[in-house]
């Protein structure tokens, strides 16, 4: 028992740091997200001619604005850690059930904030972010908009 106990503090010290890490990002992603890049399948992605991936993302308190084209999505999102990932699920207010969910996985550095998404199958999360040829991943990459 004695052996097992510095275990399970190690356990619950990680879990809790990931939740931490999960908190300071969702504070840190507050305000509106400007799409700058995205690739699909290892080839770039021409924004000007997308209409399937969102132009800008705008997080507020719990909930997420999502625009795609002239069309704002609503709905909620939850931060947590997978490795060195982080994960981001996103739930569309007019979900009627789980299955609706997107599952992401993300980096945040500075004002840069990278997605990545399974498209084939979006309520698989990637295990990386990367959009290698012949995959059904796009990746993201969204700069914060800059306060006039």
């Amino acid at each position: 028992m004695r052996k097992l106990l510095p275990a399970v503090c190690v356990v619950l010290l990680l879990g809790a740091d990931s939740k931490d890490d999960a908190k300071k990002d969702a504070e840190k992603l507050q305000g509106k997200w400007v799409v700058k890049s995205a690739e699909r399948g290892g080839k770039a992605v021409d924004l000007d001619k997308e209409e399937r991936l969102p132009k800008s993302l705008t997080f507020k308190d719990e909930k997420i604005t999502v625009v795609i084209k002239a069309r704002e999505n609503t709905g909620g999102f939850k931060l947590g850690r997978a490795e060195k990932l982080g994960t981001l699920d996103l739930t569309p207010d007019d979900a009627t059930d789980k299955e609706h969910s997107i599952l992401a996985v993300y980096t945040l550095d500075g004002d840069t904030l990278t997605v990545c998404v399974n498209e084939g199958k979006l309520s698989e999360r990637p295990k990386e972010i990367g959009a290698k040829e012949g995959s059904h991943c796009a990746v993201v990459v969204f700069t914060r908009e800059k306060k006039k």
